[in-house]
């Protein structure tokens, strides 16, 4: 069995577990998050998610500036002198952090204290429960910067599960993304980074401040990548259109384990005012159901539509083929700015495991899930979640309250704070 998939054994007892990610994280708080696209940093100020901002996603009128982010060359205007006005440069460094925490109750009352196809909201009752305590601090590129993002708590362990579990070494459980940044041009708009980085990958990013739902999907805990070690080289053809490739160590991997190399690439692109979308391309040597090393391609394809202030919506469609196994799913997402503090979501989501390796089961498994929440702001600084979710699989997947007894569905509910700086 893959390692990783292991940690759906962490939440099946009743099952195996699965960025950005999110190189710049929306820290706007009087809005709701905006969907996040790409993972890359914009060469200009913009929504970070890679989304059309609108009333609901734009960034505050408070927030700070992104570091990272090169300038966009200023158009020549023939101002008067005295008419100018002067503009504060970017910090050059920026701050921020967050803490989340929930409750969930499980109505099927499972003997193993844990929730089936979950991701990191793996326990239970008998909470609050800590999901993930984060603090990071970014340099902008001048021509050179870095980034740095210390995790501490669940959520941190299992993003790091497979490289533990190689190496034994938990030092990567609090090191999430740890990379230097350097310019190669004037302009900013084609620059290297070098360490460790989250995926590209997926509508969801690791920090649920960040994402409409407090839970992750199963695409992105089950059939994608969480992190990499590696060089990446970002170019921007525009302001918002950009070329990434990148080579690694292979999935979620910081060491090595003796398998070879892997790379990818990505494409983001801004297809109207309102549509976003962006595919990823990943070929790698990994493990396989049998521990040999073969090659795995994935092709993850995203796409962000923001038609009004009002409404949003992202679709997320993975495929993955290795040594005859095969994985593909898809998910979509729906938020309804409800209020300029309040908003509804929801998100349907299907993934089907041919053999079974990503869920870790001896046969084929197809996994869904549909899960309606509520989001309202608090405060700049927290947020609360409320969220309805209702699993089911084609095996008995799903531990019940007896012990060693299985079923093929679950509903649960979740409530949860976010506190962020």
């Amino acid at each position: 069995m893959h390692p990783r998939c292991m940690i759906a054994a962490l939440a099946v007892l009743a099952m195996p577990s699965g960025a950005v990610r999110a190189d710049e994280p929306v820290r706007g708080p009087d809005a709701a998050p905006a969907a996040p696209v790409a993972s890359a940093p914009a060469p200009v100020e913009s929504n970070p998610a890679g989304a059309a901002p609108t009333a609901a996603t734009a960034l505050p009128k408070t927030e700070v500036k992104l570091a990272q982010a090169p300038a966009a060359p200023a158009e020549a205007k023939a101002e008067p002198a005295a008419e100018a006005k002067e503009e504060k440069p970017a910090p050059k460094y920026t701050f921020g952090g967050q803490a989340d925490f929930y409750f969930s109750t499980n109505f099927n009352n499972p003997s193993t204290g844990l929730n089936g196809a979950s991701v990191f909201d793996i326990e239970d009752e008998k909470g609050p429960h800590l999901g993930l305590l984060e603090a990071w601090v970014q340099k902008a590129r001048d021509p050179v910067g870095f980034r740095l993002d210390l995790n501490w708590g669940p959520t941190g362990r299992l993003n790091n599960f497979l490289e533990r579990t190689l190496s034994g070494n938990d030092v990567w459980d609090h090191v999430q993304q740890a990379y230097v940044s350097v310019n190669l041009n004037k302009s900013g708009k084609t620059y290297a980074e070098f360490g460790r980085w989250l995926s590209p990958t997926n509508a969801e990013v690791l920090e649920p401040v960040n994402n409409w739902l407090y839970s992750r999907s199963i695409l992105y805990g089950f059939g994608s990548p969480f992190t990499f070690m590696g060089l990446r080289v970002y170019h921007y053809t525009n302001d918002t259109d950009y070329w990434m490739f990148h080579v690694n160590q292979g999935w979620d991997n910081v060491t090595s384990y003796g398998f070879g190399p892997g790379g990818g690439i990505s494409y983001n692109k801004a297809i109207s005012s309102k549509l976003t979308a962006t595919a990823n391309y990943i070929i790698s040597n990994e493990p396989s159901a049998s521990g040999r090393e073969t090659v795995r391609n994935y092709l993850d394809l995203v796409a962000a539509y923001n038609p009004s202030d009002k409404w949003n919506f992202t679709g997320n469609i993975d495929l993955a083929t290795q040594a005859g196994d095969t994985w593909y799913g898809v998910s979509v997402q729906a938020k309804y700015n409800w209020k300029p503090k309040e908003y509804f979501a929801a998100r349907a989501e299907v993934l089907a495991d041919s053999n079974g390796f990503r869920f870790a089961q001896a046969s084929g498994t197809t996994v869904a899930t549909l899960t309606l929440g509520y989001g309202r702001i608090i405060t700049k600084n927290f947020q609360t979640r409320m969220e309805f979710q209702h699993a089911f699989s084609d095996t008995n997947l799903f531990a019940k309250s007896t012990a060693g007894t299985f079923r093929g569905d679950q509903t649960r509910f979740l409530v949860s704070g976010i506190v962020h700086f």
